[in-house]
């Protein structure tokens, strides 16, 4: 029964490593010491056609281009090409079908001088191939890949059944056609969630394109006060939040952050998408660019304040308490002070300061018993409030209670 197990799970294994490897990724290889391609010839002005090939033609219009074919490995490959049609996966990411799949779309126009390159190690060689869009070809956006595989197959063992299976390794370069026409694209935001926790928040945004046109979307969400001040903003990590969106398919992005408002409250998180409105300006994000930005329904949270915000909170709390504390006592004592004054009239050599030591107080008191302001000069015969007796032996009691305590 064991044994079972083990030849199950080595099964498992194997074929996840085989899905893995026959994944396609533009220009995967090129630069990594494998087999590989790129755009031969690529727009100066758009960053974007130096790894997907991106053109705009007519029903029945012919276009020429070139592969660049490379083998960066140490001994001299067969590397097979191909042609096969662009597809989406559940999440919207898009991938290339399999060369055994039929071609039902653009991955049918091209035609390739050759299908089969050898190359010594280290060695690069064009590909000429051709592109023609048939006259009844829907308007709108084709995709399509072109593929590269080795055709020395690694042969995999399994030395516990004695079966096999063999790997190969692919890469692929997206093609984009536009036919000119009715071109219609309708970005909308189909879904948003967030959530949170004490360890962050989660947003989970959904776009959708029921056009026939791509568009590279710039997804965004933005949290922000009740008081509508931006807090921060969370983006994709990795790609810095812009995708490719498809005609006629759904992107879902996940979005995650540590960063948590610091005194905590009520918040909203704001879905965005931000696009180009020209048709077919794949990468040219510029000067020129005519962007439109959409904006969803918003998300209300409440967050707890972070531990640094709650040691804030109790500090300010604790500084308010202690300033009224003293701002009260200070009021029991002025109206003690006021409630057993003697009225006393000032003589000529009288001084604030003066009285105020006959009187055991400091003469700030004094100054306010008597709403005395500067330079606090005494006019003979001027009425002053002075602390009686009665006053001092209150404040006596006070400091004997507490030291018997």
């Amino acid at each position: 029964m064991g044994s079972r197990i083990l030849q199950i799970w080595r099964r498992t294994v194997l074929l996840f490593v085989v899905g893995v490897l026959i994944l396609p990724a533009a220009m995967v290889g090129a630069q990594t010491g494998g087999i590989g391609g790129r755009v031969a010839n690529p727009d100066p002005d758009n960053p974007r056609t130096q790894s997907i090939f991106i053109y705009t033609l007519e029903h029945g219009e012919a276009k020429e281009d070139q592969l660049l074919v490379i083998n960066r490995t140490e001994e001299e490959q067969t590397i097979r090409l191909g042609s096969v049609d662009g597809v989406v996966t559940n999440t919207g990411d898009y991938t290339c079908r399999q060369e055994a799949e039929p071609v039902e779309d653009s991955g049918g126009w091209v035609e390739l001088s050759k299908t089969e390159v050898v190359l010594p190690a280290g060695g690069e060689e064009l590909v000429d191939f051709t592109v023609t869009v048939p006259e009844n070809a829907d308007v709108g956006e084709h995709n399509s890949c072109l593929t590269l595989q080795s055709a020395e197959a690694e042969e995999a063992v399994d030395s516990a059944t004695g079966g096999g299976i063999r790997l190969r390794t692919r890469q692929a370069i997206r093609m984009i056609v536009t036919i000119p026409g009715d071109l219609t694209r309708d970005i909308s935001i189909a879904n948003f969630m967030a959530t949170h926790n004490l360890s962050g928040q989660d947003y989970s945004l959904t776009a959708a394109n029921r056009g026939n046109v791509s568009a590279d979307i710039y997804m965004r969400v933005q949290l922000t006060s009740i008081f509508e001040n931006q807090w921060f903003t969370v983006e994709g990590a990795e790609t810095g939040g812009e995708y490719p969106l498809v005609p006629g398919e759904s992107l879902t992005r996940e979005f995650s952050t540590e960063l948590k408002p610091i005194f905590g409250g009520w918040y909203k998180a704001t879905p965005s998408l931000r696009y180009d409105k020209r048709f077919g300006a794949f990468g040219t994000q510029n000067e020129q660019a005519s962007y439109e930005t959409i904006t969803g329904d918003s998300v209300d949270m409440f967050f707890w304040p972070t531990p640094l915000g709650w040691a804030i909170i109790v500090a300010i709390i604790v500084l308010v308490i202690a300033l009224i504390l003293h701002v009260i006592n200070r009021a029991k004592r002025r109206r003690r002070l006021r409630r057993g004054a003697r009225k006393h009239k000032a003589t000529k050599s009288d001084t604030i300061q003066s009285l105020a030591e006959k009187s055991q107080v400091s003469w700030q008191e004094l100054a306010k018993l008597n709403n005395l302001s500067a330079p606090y000069i005494l006019k003979e015969g001027q009425e002053i409030l002075l602390p009686t007796p009665a006053f001092h032996t209150h404040r006596k009691k006070r400091r004997t209670t507490k030291k018997k305590k």
